[in-house]
């Protein structure tokens, strides 16, 4: 995987579509195909966890706050714009640099036309799980609770059979042009990504409540819930979560069979 990367920076006539205009250590911000964009972030986590290469932590941190604080919906949902030109223009003035279902410019976030592909919710996901794991800090788990109730759960439909590509937060009953996309949620996607993406990350949910480290036991989601685990020592616990969150704000956190020792959570 490092691999990977170092050979991206070799790339000469790259584009923000593929992430690849410069060097990605040399990257503060979020462009392109988000869906691409938030997959390798996640990777590029992964290689940081492996390594420990400051120069990617820096970046991430970096395109992890342009993402959050300009370019992000309030649902999570991220890559805004349809088909369209990279706002930063092509190398070559004879061509245009194409861009698809991608990150705009900062605050560049309209309602009725937002792209914001489900897999992207997924992505961003994935890359803030990973993000949590190496860093410990609670905005990351924020951010995945963030776009897991608010832009994951709303792309499928209640019975489980209509699923949304684009995920629009608003809607009108005519547009005065097309959109290549269904504004309605569909029992079947012609680009068949977003369904199983997103019934598989609902049910892998579970496995980003809680995480262990020296210290106890860490809570990043709540929601009603039993666990049994061992702490990193081996110490066995048990605990349960009582809660109609989110629905309601009061958590009861029940220690059912605990470490003799002290620990934290």
């Amino acid at each position: 995987a490092k691999g990977l990367i170092d050979i991206r920076d070799l790339v000469k006539e790259g584009s923000d579509h593929n992430q690849d205009r410069i060097p990605f250590r040399l990257q503060t911000q979020a462009a392109g195909h988000a869906v691409r964009a938030n997959y390798l972030y996640a990777g590029v986590a992964d290689v940081y966890a492996e390594t420990g290469d400051a120069s990617l932590l820096r970046a991430l941190k970096a395109i992890w706050n342009d993402v959050t604080y300009r370019k992000m919906y309030i649902t999570g949902a991220t890559g805004a714009l349809y088909d369209g030109a990279s706002p930063d223009g092509s190398r070559s003035h004879s061509s245009i640099q194409l861009v698809h279902q991608a990150y705009g410019r900062p605050y560049q976030l309209p309602n009725i036309t937002a792209y914001n592909e489900s897999c992207a919710i997924t992505g961003l996901i994935l890359w803030n799980w990973r993000m949590l794991a190496i860093t410990g800090q609670a905005r990351y788990a924020d951010l995945i609770e963030l776009a897991y109730y608010n832009g994951l759960l709303s792309t499928i439909s209640l019975d489980g059979k209509k699923f949304f590509y684009t995920n629009p937060l608003g809607r009108v009953d005519e547009l005065p042009f097309e959109l290549r996309w269904s504004r309605w949620r569909e029992p079947y996607i012609s680009c068949f990504c977003c369904p199983p993406n997103t019934v598989r990350t609902i049910a892998e949910i579970t496995a980003y409540a809680y995480s262990i480290s020296d210290e106890g036991l860490w809570i990043n989601l709540y929601g009603g819930n039993e666990l049994n685990t061992y702490l990193a020592d081996g110490s066995p616990l048990r605990l349960k979560q009582q809660t109609d969150y989110p629905w309601e704000g009061m958590i009861n956190i029940i220690l059912e069979d605990t470490p003799q020792k002290e620990f934290s959570v």
